[in-house]
């Protein structure tokens, strides 16, 4: 079963919603490099260079070639209270 302490999930509400501000406008101008520069479907390849480049400039460590171009993170809690 499930359980988790309502003080900390609004906690972390709380820092996600603070986060989500403080970067949005990264995020939207990561959004329209994508979308400015388009792959086929299983041919991502210039793509996931760039996400795990971003990754990698936030401090992250990302696995990459999963399947060929995929890309996975582990976000800990960890990650978060850094911010």
């Amino acid at each position: 079963m499930l359980t988790f302490d309502l003080q900390d999930f609004f906690m972390l509400l709380q820092s996600v919603k603070a986060l989500s501000i403080k970067y949005s406008e990264e995020v939207v101008a990561l959004r329209r490099h994508l979308h400015a520069n388009p792959e086929l479907s299983y041919q991502e390849f210039n793509t996931a260079k760039y996400i795990a480049a971003k990754l990698k400039e936030f401090g992250l460590q990302p696995t990459e070639g999963i399947a060929g171009t995929g890309i996975a993170q582990l976000v800990s809690q960890a990650v978060i209270a850094q911010e």
